[in-house]
């Protein structure tokens, strides 16, 4: 979005006493400036929403209560992951997704990597959803796991294929 907004204001005064004085709004063709403005935001927004979100996590008893696989095996651990709050998932996942729209170039294939961030964040987010409200470390099997996967990885092979063959 902050591209676009850059570049329409610079094609508004482009041949206007404006022009010379906002053409530091070039630098936002970059990559690179963009994708540190990305990588500030999302660092920023992480430290303010992060204490949030594991507060309301907590409030919300999104935690665990009970023996991982690792426990059950015998090993041990400096500290347990009892009441530890699960999901932190949504705020990589909502950071991640409002800083490539923020900063971004829209294209096809930022489309497409966001996609599969949002159904691989569902598929995480079912599952650790199924463990807690179970009480138990069995959510989603993993040839059900593995079967998302897959599908999600031909469905973009396939789109990305015939978005750029031509076909």
């Amino acid at each position: 979005m902050i591209y676009y907004v850059t570049q329409y204001v610079l094609q508004l005064a482009h041949g206007t006493a404006w022009q010379d004085p906002l053409s530091f709004l070039r630098l936002f063709r970059c990559t690179t400036v963009r994708a540190a403005g990305a990588a500030i935001t999302a660092l920023l927004l992480s430290w303010w929403l992060g204490p949030r979100i594991i507060a309301w996590l907590r409030h919300l008893k999104f935690g665990q209560h009970y023996e991982d696989k690792a426990e059950q095996a015998g090993a041990n651990r400096a500290i347990s992951k009892l009441g530890t709050p699960t999901m932190g998932g949504i705020l990589i996942v909502a950071v991640m997704d409002f800083t490539a729209l923020l900063w971004a170039q829209w294209n096809t294939l930022m489309a497409v990597a966001l996609l599969s961030v949002v159904v691989l964040m569902g598929l995480g987010f079912y599952d650790d959803y199924a463990k807690i409200s179970h009480q138990n470390n069995q959510g989603f099997t993993s040839k059900l796991k593995l079967l998302v996967q897959f599908s999600l990885g031909l469905f973009i092979a396939v789109y990305l294929w015939l978005q750029f063959s031509g076909a």
